[in-house]
């Protein structure tokens, strides 16, 4: 798939992948499970490399191919690779937009996914989606400790919608950490942070 190629050439363009890859599948793209679509609204990005060494990935056994959907303890990733030598990682889904309800927070990502799913053939995959929503914002990823190297890149990817930040979990910790000044901070969030 190559909407999720990673160019590893170096730290920069491993960095500038993530950046294209969030921008394309918040705003152009949807996950569509059976009948339903949920546009991506919060992702966040892991990856390892010879070039880039994430060893917070490590936490997470990758071993679905490129696209496809990965479930583990933390949530849902769409996979980035398994390949354990030369690249490996996912993209956690932290929040969705659900068409009909509205915003789905990562806590309750996994059920939504999941209650969609029959027993028998199932359509499962990333469609051509246009949101409301036409930009994107980066911010810290969340609960990787100290000891991270890369605690403090900004590998998490929003879109830039107030709506979605009415009651959006953890909301002043995505905008304290976010790459916006502090106007378009007060404007997403209706407050400015204290």
């Amino acid at each position: 798939m190559d909407l999720l190629n990673i160019i590893a050439e170096n730290p920069f363009t491993v960095e500038e992948s993530f950046k294209r890859i969030a921008k394309t599948l918040i705003t152009n793209k949807a996950l569509k499970v059976n009948n339903r679509l949920f546009a991506f609204i919060d992702l966040e990005f892991y990856y390892w490399h010879t070039v880039h060494q994430d060893s917070y990935c490590k936490n997470v056994n990758h071993n679905r191919p490129t696209g496809e959907l990965e479930l583990h303890r933390y949530g849902v990733d769409i996979s980035l690779g398994n390949d354990q030598q030369n690249g490996f990682g996912g993209i956690l889904i932290r929040g969705l937009f659900d068409t009909k309800d509205g915003v789905i927070s990562k806590s309750q990502v996994v059920k939504e996914i999941y209650n969609q799913i029959k027993i028998g053939y199932n359509e499962v995959g990333i469609v051509d989606y246009t949101p409301i929503w036409n930009s994107i914002f980066a911010t810290t990823r969340k609960n990787l400790g100290e000891n991270s190297e890369f605690k403090d890149s900004k590998y998490r990817f929003l879109a830039r919608d107030k709506e979605i930040f009415r009651k959006y979990e953890g909301k002043e910790d995505i905008f304290r950490n976010a790459d916006l000044e502090e106007e378009e901070k007060s404007n997403l969030l209706g407050y400015k942070l204290k």
